[in-house]
């Protein structure tokens, strides 16, 4: 059985989190991790939820949630555990709450990357691909990233600009 708790800087599962996060996203693609730790501590909006099976950590999900929709900012799930449905079961949590959600995904280049959006699209949201989309840098001196948005289906052009203003001065505190 798959458990789901939210976790803060405190919890006994932080340095499973720490390691999951450094192992499945590059330096470019991720904040420093005194910074990831001050938002658990002080940011409401910022949510880290770790899948457990059978007690076994098995992967995470971050997220942001916003009035007008959820930014689910990192979803990892250890490489022996894929394929199982704990990324899917992540992806239900967050689900749950009941906001259109937007995601940042790695453009569609290599097999990899195709089945990362295959995977969301199996959950329902759909290839923003004609949005430009460029992730500002984590924090100075780290590059910003050339990505792709996916959505709720709900979302509409307008939305989802609204939402990328929200991202570059919330998520990002990009100016």
């Amino acid at each position: 059985m798959t458990n789901y708790n939210k976790i803060s800087k405190k919890s006994s599962h932080i340095a499973i989190f720490h390691h999951l996060y450094i192992d499945n996203f590059p330096d470019s693609e991720r904040r420093d991790w005194a910074n990831e730790l001050e938002l658990l501590e002080n940011e409401p909006r910022f949510h880290v939820v770790l899948a457990t099976c059978d007690e076994l950590p098995v992967g995470f999900i971050s997220y942001w949630a916003f009035d007008s929709f959820t930014y689910i900012e990192h979803l990892a799930v250890e490489p022996s555990q894929r394929g199982k449905g704990h990324g899917s079961g992540l992806m239900r949590q967050v689900a749950s709450l009941g906001r259109p959600l937007l995601l940042e995904v790695e453009p569609p280049l290599d097999e990899e990357t195709r089945r990362r959006i295959v995977f969301y699209q199996h959950l329902g949201l759909a290839l923003q691909d004609g949005i430009k989309y460029v992730q500002p840098p984590y924090s100075p001196g780290k590059p910003s990233v050339p990505l792709c948005l996916m959505t709720s289906p709900g979302m509409t052009r307008e939305s989802i600009n609204a939402a990328v203003i929200t991202l570059r001065s919330e998520v990002y505190r990009y100016k």
